[in-house]
């Protein structure tokens, strides 16, 4: 696993504690993190097409005493979503992280979005988690590419997924997935870039998609967002 800064040592308790992939990829600056035990939801909550409300649950539970649930009914293109703002960071590689458990199944998907507006335009880095086929695809201008095949267990019995992902905003490119423990360098993609656009802030999205066939649900639990990765 690369490191960016020395192992703990004496502060490996804290980490443990914080449950975070950033005590298996020590590389960014932690800006903000949520682990979902207020007793409000701190995001904005959207659902349609037969998508349900995301609500803070304890059914399913990586850190703490809830996550966040996200359920679509058994609805084509059903959708619930959290999404949430914050100011712009300092221009480099920025992070995301997120620990999840339950079932999209195909074609339906989990799908986690960051967005940066840097005051000319918008760039977007889109990743989309299979739980049935097992892959993890991205969004690119020029595409969709499957970047993970069969990579990680099916979720379920309680079972945690973590993934982080890191784009650079000065460059536009993705930079690297994290996926349980592997590795995946995706510098060779570039972000989604927008119309211009004088806005400065940055944002993510996680949304889950649904299927005509049965609900779905999607429980997501330690969320850190990171500057100045490496």
């Amino acid at each position: 696993m690369p490191r960016g800064t020395p192992d703990y040592k004496i502060y490996g308790e804290i980490a443990a504690r914080l449950g975070s992939v950033v005590t298996l990829d020590r590389q960014g600056d932690v800006v903000w993190i949520d682990n979902f035990e207020a007793p409000v939801l701190k995001w904005d909550r959207a659902y349609v097409f037969g998508g349900e409300a995301p609500v803070l649950s304890s059914t399913y539970v990586y850190e703490g005493a809830q996550s966040v649930m996200l359920s679509c009914g058994a609805v084509i293109n059903s959708v619930s979503r959290i999404s949430r703002s914050w100011g712009l960071l300092r221009p480099g590689k920025l992070g995301v992280e997120l620990w999840v458990q339950g079932e999209t199944d195909a074609p339906g998907y989990l799908e986690l979005t960051l967005g940066i507006f840097n005051g000319t335009q918008e760039a977007t880095a889109e990743l989309r988690y299979d739980s049935t086929a097992q892959t993890i695809t991205i969004v690119t201008a020029t595409g969709n590419f499957g970047v993970a095949t069969n990579a990680m267990m099916r979720l379920n019995q309680n079972y945690w997924l973590p993934i982080k992902l890191v784009v650079d905003s000065q460059t536009g490119l993705y930079t690297r997935l994290i996926v349980g423990g592997q590795i995946i360098d995706l510098s060779a993609y570039g972000l989604v870039m927008g119309a211009l656009n004088a806005s400065r802030y940055i944002y993510a999205i996680i949304e889950q998609n649904g299927i005509a066939a049965r609900i779905t649900r999607m429980y997501i639990d330690s969320f850190i967002l990171t500057q100045n990765e490496g």
